[in-house]
């Protein structure tokens, strides 16, 4: 998806936003709570098939779609605040998963 893309349920070429955590359309960005480090988890899934999941669909819809179509799949966590050592990346329990953590 482009920078910048609109906050729209439809995009160019069939396209399709669905539903975020604050229950709006297209893509926030993180914006930790100031205090203590706080951890974002961004998800990356290869699909056999398009999806026939309505725009605006949440993650409730949009999940189950999913599940007999993931050929493969990644998860980045990614820890922000004062107190983590830029340093560190570390393996998570799931296959082809990394854990970055920045400051």
């Amino acid at each position: 998806m482009p920078e910048g893309a609109p906050k729209t349920e439809l995009l160019d070429k069939d396209a399709r936003q669905g539903r975020n955590d604050f229950k709006r359309i297209g893509y926030g960005g993180p914006c930790p709570p100031p205090g203590k480090p706080h951890r974002y988890f961004f998800k990356l899934y290869a699909l056999d098939a398009k999806l026939d999941v309505k725009a605006g669909a949440g993650r409730n819809e949009l999940e189950p779609a999913m599940k007999r179509h993931i050929l493969s799949q990644t998860e980045w966590m990614v820890r922000t605040g004062d107190s983590v050592d830029a340093s560190k990346t570390a393996r998570m329990g799931r296959s082809d998963a990394l854990c970055y953590e920045l400051e």
